[in-house]
């Protein structure tokens, strides 16, 4: 004989157990039970939202402060290395980090650009750097500031050299 409860027993809310007199008797999760449930991880969410945001925000800060100091550093070595036979150079924009093959960002050859996106949480101080071929010595000597939108802030230098140091 088939259980009535056959289809809710499939989805495993149903289940029976057996009385003391040797009967059987349908189990289950009642409404309020799930509701309970349902509530108690939806609290456990908003309470979880704001740190884990936090967290990837303080993440974004570090990954374009590490790829601000790759492109600089990665510049200063193809340029030293002269490859290409060319100078070459980091322009940072509000929106993007790019690593360019050229004497200036405005007459570069863009076949060579590696670009590095900038997520909409961070901000950073526009600069360019072009660094010479051979000696890697930066046409300029920036401080570059990099700020997420939870108020922390990494500051990027480059010195005379091009040595380029993070605080």
């Amino acid at each position: 004989m088939a259980s009535p409860w056959a289809s809710a027993e499939s989805y495993g809310l149903l289940w029976e157990t057996a009385t003391p007199d040797g009967a059987l008797r349908a189990r289950g999760l009642t409404v309020i039970e799930l509701l309970l449930v349902i509530a108690t991880i939806a609290i456990i969410g908003a309470l979880a939202t704001p740190a884990l945001t936090g967290f990837l925000v303080r993440n974004q800060l570090k990954n374009t402060t590490n790829e601000l100091v790759s492109a600089f550093r990665t510049a200063q070595l193809n340029a030293m290395a002269a490859k290409r036979d060319s100078t070459w150079g980091t322009n940072v924009s509000t929106a993007a980090i790019t690593l360019f093959q050229g004497s200036s960002f405005a007459s570069r050859n863009t076949t060579f650009d590696e670009v590095y996106a900038i997520p909409p949480s961070i901000t950073v101080t526009p600069s360019e750097i072009v660094f010479a071929k051979l000696t890697g010595n930066p046409s300029a000597t920036p401080t570059i500031t990099v700020q997420s939108t939870v108020g922390q802030t990494r500051t990027v230098t480059v010195n005379a050299v091009g040595t380029v140091d993070v605080n």
